[in-house]
């Protein structure tokens, strides 16, 4: 629903305002943060770089200047309007009077202000001149977009799909992100004046999920059905090149055991 809805909102003619001050950046990703944490139960303590690896979405930044280059791709390759093509500079041969390495780059028009430098000329000119040169002589617009795409990137169906509820859920992905109400994960921010757990060991998510002895009933009772050597990555993501019926059933164990153990 977000990116069908909402983000669409939050681009719409993003190629011309990304020189924007970056406050206003700030304040227009904020809102794809807020959509990220709301998709995956995340709190504010989940740090930005795990909140984006675990959706598998790009930064909106990071967004407009793939929109820019397209649109840049468009205008060298005429499939824009003449008044748009008339705005392409000329290449470094066609200024320069020796030959350059860079002789086929374009120059970029000199600028006396951040704004402008950082409008959308100048700006995707300097990102086009460093691209690669198999991705500037794609062929055809789709194969452009695929090569500065690169191959497409999607969370685990386990991870979007609910095994025992969603509340369980919840609580699984925010051990997964480290941003959970474990003593340790509070203590990195600050929020408690203790990471110890009531045994009286640091309670990180290993020692919660393999170690402590509190939980030793449940650990025994949910993981021993598990057919696989026990290690903190099993149970927060699953096994890699197996049915997803395998880590649903992983998943499960695991989400049953928060539950019994009462912690949250």
């Amino acid at each position: 629903m977000y990116q069908v809805f909402i983000r669409p909102l939050l681009e719409y003619g993003n190629i011309l305002w990304d020189n924007c001050t970056i406050e206003n950046k700030r304040s227009v990703e904020n809102v794809q943060l807020e959509a990220a944490r709301l998709v995956t139960g995340a709190t504010k303590l989940c740090s930005i770089q795990r909140l984006y690896d675990e959706t598998k979405w790009e930064t909106l930044q990071r967004r407009r200047n793939k929109h820019k280059l397209i649109q840049l791709f468009k205008m060298i390759n005429g499939q824009v309007p003449p008044y748009l093509q008339q705005l392409i500079p000329l290449r470094v041969q066609q200024i320069a009077r020796y030959p350059l390495r860079n002789s086929q780059n374009y120059s970029v028009p000199p600028s006396r202000t951040v704004t402008y430098s950082s409008s959308f000329l100048p700006s995707t000119l300097r990102d086009w001149n460093a691209l690669d040169q198999n991705i500037k002589d794609a062929p055809s617009l789709q194969i452009f977009k695929n090569r500065i795409n690169g191959p497409k990137r999607f969370p685990p169906k386990h991870f979007e799909q609910q095994q025992v509820s969603r509340a369980v859920q919840v609580l699984h992905t925010r051990l997964r992100l480290e941003c959970s109400s474990l003593n340790h994960h509070l203590y990195q921010k600050n929020l408690v004046d203790s990471p110890l757990c009531s045994c009286g060991q640091i309670e990180t998510t290993t020692h919660y999920f393999l170690h402590c002895p509190n939980y030793l009933q449940p650990r025994q009772h949910y993981f021993s059905a598990l057919p696989y050597q026990l290690t903190l990555s099993l149970l927060l993501n699953g096994l890699q090149d197996v049915p997803t019926e395998v880590n649903n059933m992983i998943f499960k164990q695991v989400q049953l055991f928060i539950i019994a153990t009462k912690r949250f």
